[in-house]
């Protein structure tokens, strides 16, 4: 009797634990994930809707009821928004809210807008028109009155309205305070632009994805993410958060390793961390040097000596005799594109069907540059090989192809003409 005195407590205690466990696993949790990609008027995203593919399952796997929306114009995209608020309204104040948003963001006014994929924006003034005010989302769902929300905005890629207004020029989100029981995260920091990735997701929701299924608050798995983002992109993408979230929210389980807590706070309390942030803009080599001394072993030495090698001035390369004849010939020839259908395209890549994100890739790629670069179906075409995306400029006649061929090679090495017809 006695001994069963003696293990009485433990038993409890073992079941309050496990109690309390499935208390918090028991909460209501909805996420509205949004990935906009297919833009109609101006060049499409890779990545977003391939975002939310990922997330989605890993919201399920945690328990979360979601809607998932990819390619959303502006009616659709505030239906979600109040289909969303109103399952949250319908299951009461303890319901978590999760909100991901991926696609092109823009701020004007020191307002950041959500854009849809039918947004045909030529002036500054058709921001508000025709975007969704992410302060009003916000505002929405205090209004509901749940106890805790999560916004992520993955949208602070580069501006495509740019040219449209002096009033869009510049890049990234605006930077916006979470007020009482929310979280806000951005994939970057205020006023940057965000990676969309070399793969088929982008860097910051591939380590979105991965951290929200490893133990620790909300906090925890944001400062995990951040930290793998900043290494995956060598210094180049900082994610950010806002969080004044009271109690505690763990999406898989608050139980962690000390290990686990470590790792998740260790970009506040490391100093080189803190040193970093303030220098990694300066383009003086002498600040990033005594950088590098003063921590030498830290991740963040690596990235200081990158960026001072990238600011020794480089050398002109000279143009040689023959190549300079070679432009001088390209010059004479007709600098007008022919208005009848040419026979000659300028190659700037060709991809596999399967491999259409990376023809668009890079498609936007070269406008980036300038050059009026679009993609064709090679079977449309009988001399060149079926099955394929290619990445051209044209069609051309010859002499102007060949002309056009050299302000190609500024930016594929390997562009080539190829006849068409």
């Amino acid at each position: 009797m006695a001994r069963l005195f003696r293990i009485f407590p433990v038993v409890l205690f073992a079941l309050l634990v496990l109690f309390a466990q499935k208390t918090v696993l028991a909460e209501k949790r909805i996420a509205l994930l949004i990935g906009n990609s297919a833009y109609k008027f101006v060049a499409p995203l890779a990545n977003p809707a391939h975002d939310v593919r990922l997330l989605a399952g890993t919201f399920r796997d945690l328990g979360f009821e979601v809607l998932e929306r990819r390619d959303v114009g502006y009616i659709d995209l505030k239906k979600a928004i109040r289909d969303f608020t109103a399952k949250l309204n319908d299951n009461g104040p303890e319901t978590v809210g999760f909100v991901y948003y991926a696609g092109h963001g823009l701020q004007v006014g020191g307002i950041n807008y959500l854009v849809p994929v039918d947004a045909e924006i030529e002036k500054e003034a058709d921001v508000a028109l025709y975007s969704i005010d992410a302060d009003a989302l916000m505002q929405g769902l205090i209004n509901v009155g749940n106890n805790l929300n999560v916004i992520v905005l993955d949208s602070c890629r580069n501006n495509p309205f740019k040219a449209a207004s002096r009033g869009l020029s510049q890049g990234g989100l605006a930077r916006m305070d979470a007020p009482k029981g929310s979280l806000i995260a951005y994939a970057t920091s205020p006023g940057n632009v965000a990676e969309d990735g070399d793969s088929s997701n982008s860097p910051f929701s591939r380590a979105l994805s991965r951290e929200l299924r490893n133990p620790g608050n909300i906090e925890a798995v944001m400062k995990r993410v951040r930290q793998s983002v900043f290494g995956e992109t060598e210094g180049r993408q900082l994610p950010w958060s806002s969080s004044s979230i009271i109690g505690e929210f763990c999406p898989a389980g608050c139980q962690g390793s000390p290990a686990d807590v470590s790792s998740a706070t260790s970009s506040v309390s490391d100093p080189a961390h803190r040193a970093w942030l303030t220098i990694k803009d300066s383009k003086n080599p002498r600040i990033l040097r005594s950088f590098a001394r003063k921590y030498p072993n830290s991740l963040y030495a690596e990235f200081a000596r990158i960026k001072i090698d990238e600011l020794k001035p480089r050398k002109k390369k000279t143009i040689r005799a023959s190549t300079r004849l070679i432009l001088s010939e390209m010059s004479e020839l007709g600098q007008n594109e022919n208005d009848e259908h040419g026979r000659y395209f300028v190659i700037m890549g060709s991809f596999p069907k399967a491999d259409l994100a990376r023809a668009e890739k890079r498609v936007r790629f070269l406008r980036d540059q300038g050059i009026k670069a679009h993609m064709i179906d090679t079977n449309n075409y009988p001399n060149l090989t079926d099955g394929l995306y290619a990445v051209v400029m044209g069609p051309y006649n010859r002499d102007y192809a060949i002309f056009k061929k050299v302000r190609a090679r500024e930016a594929v090495a390997d562009a080539y003409v190829k006849a068409g017809r």
